[in-house]
């Protein structure tokens, strides 16, 4: 029994230290890399191989390293990759993703980079017809080349028009492939059978390419599936500021609009959890009942959290801070607190709220070029609605209600400390 039990601790001790060799060895590698002495990591990457063999973060130092020194072939180290592992899909997988290692950053444009991807995506699928990754990088390189001349305006900061971008022959940008609707909505029907956990995202591509092709009448896809998607906190599309068309409006990426509304969704349901703070969409609410959420994560200080719940006559606002920062994983609750506020408070957060045009603002502003900072979220729900906006640069009015709400509170924040 001793032995046994002697074997249990040994294989514990293992895993943990190889699961924590393979995250510092990752890190070491992702961080900064311009100023380190010639060869220095070079021998981590191939150790962390060692553990992992197909780890990516690895193979892309290795090729950047012989890319940037020019002191061995990339694609050499792929066709060895391949022969070593010729039953496996992840060398061409990854060979598929790191192609500009191998060729350089400005060969012969998106085209060549189309072309390239799908040639090596599928030797991938000739091993494993069922791997998903491989299949999601299909169709997102297909969908990704149908959208491109389509795709409207996206607000990074600054405007990009997509139907002004051009090649090296100075022409206007086309997509690659002349079937390329056809092949990616191919695969995303593949993708839509086996995963998922994908399901809530790929759906939106999906009908938007039966709509463009016009064979939504043919679909496999069940009319209903969309039901399947609302989730307690936020539904995974929530934050893609659909329109009722949206169906048939070839101008908007959805593979990237309704991944990223999902990973917003997510984020704030696992800080409003942490919280111990109840989802408000799917709540049941009396007629002259209404509750407003502000939750508000900043990059380095304490998530917080405050809600006023309007109950007839009663009004209550409770408020939370987390440990932790609002840019990390949350770590518990810090502080909890509650108080009865007078109307005359309620009406003034109100008037603000109505200042901001809450109601028309979108369910999310996209800025996408911020990364520290801030995100301001407020949550309405009422017996028959529900409406959110989140930003991470939000305008006066809007601030201006949300600080209203933190000043009720006895919470105390600098003003260096506002973001």
């Amino acid at each position: 029994m001793k032995k046994y039990f002697l074997i249990t601790v040994l294989m514990c001790s293992i895993s943990t230290v190889y699961g924590q060799t393979i995250k510092e060895l990752e890190y070491d590698l992702s961080s900064s890399y311009d100023f380190e002495k010639y060869g220095e990591k070079i021998d981590k990457a191939y150790k962390l191989l060692e553990i992992d063999t197909f780890n990516y973060q690895a193979i892309k130092y290795i090729c950047r390293y012989y890319y940037d020194r020019k002191i061995d072939s990339v694609s050499i180290f792929f066709d060895n990759l391949a022969a070593k592992y010729p039953n496996k899909p992840e060398p061409h997988i990854l060979r598929s993703k790191l192609f500009a290692f191998e060729y350089g950053y400005d060969y012969g444009g998106m085209d060549e980079y189309n072309k390239l991807t799908i040639n090596h995506l599928k030797l991938a699928l000739d091993i494993d017809k069922t791997n998903k990754i491989t299949l999601f990088d299909l169709a997102k390189t297909y969908y990704r080349d149908f959208i491109f001349p389509l795709e409207k305006n996206i607000d990074l900061g600054f405007k990009i028009k997509h139907s002004q971008l051009f090649n090296k022959k100075n022409e206007l940008k086309k997509s690659t492939f002349e079937h390329a609707a056809d092949s990616a909505l191919v695969y995303l029907y593949a993708l839509w059978n086996i995963d998922e956990e994908q399901k809530d995202v790929i759906y939106f591509p999906i009908r938007q390419l039966e709509c463009y092709l016009n064979i939504k009448d043919k679909s496999p896809i069940p009319e209903i599936s969309e039901n399947n998607f609302e989730n307690c906190y936020f539904p995974s599309w929530y934050f893609a500021n659909l329109k009722n068309d949206w169906e048939c409006n070839y101008t908007i990426d959805y593979l990237f609009n309704i991944a990223s509304s999902k990973s917003t969704g997510k984020w704030l349901q696992l800080q409003l959890s942490d919280l111990d703070e109840h989802c408000l969409y799917k709540l049941e609410l009396g007629t002259n009942e209404i509750i407003y959420r502000f939750t508000w994560l900043r990059s380095f200080h304490n998530p917080i959290s405050i809600r006023v719940e309007k109950r007839n006559d009663n009004i209550m606002l409770y408020w939370k801070i987390g440990e932790g920062a609002g840019a990390y994983q949350p770590q518990g609750i810090k502080k909890s607190e509650k108080k009865e506020i007078p109307i005359k408070a309620w009406n003034k957060f109100v008037n603000l709220i109505n200042k901001a045009k809450f109601e028309s603002l979108p369910n999310e502003s996209n800025t996408f070029l911020v990364t520290d900072g801030a995100r301001w979220t407020m949550e309405r729900k009422t017996s028959t609605n529900f409406k959110v906006h989140n930003n991470k640069i939000p305008n006066d009015k809007f601030q201006a209600a949300c600080l209203y709400l933190l000043k009720l509170t006895d919470i105390e924040v600098k003003e260096n400390d506002i973001y």
